[in-house]
């Protein structure tokens, strides 16, 4: 299954993978600005999707389920 989606993915991961950002920041040469810019938007989402996990795991009947999302 993995391999069918990576297959399929294929075109995107390419696209990634040459992306200016991702050269830049593999050089060293990203601008400060940029990078900065970068993490305080993952910071953002990341508290955002954290929130939200702990959202759903106060609706699961599994307690094990709802541990693992809150963890």
């Amino acid at each position: 299954m993995f391999k069918r989606m990576l297959e399929r993915a294929a075109t995107v991961l390419s696209d990634i993978y040459k992306h200016s950002f991702n050269h830049q920041l593999q050089q060293g040469t990203l601008p400060q600005a940029v990078f900065r810019h970068y993490l305080e938007q993952d910071a953002l989402y990341l508290r955002d999707f954290a929130t939200t996990l702990g959202k759903i795991s106060g609706r699961l009947d599994d307690p094990a389920h709802a541990q693992q999302l809150r963890q």
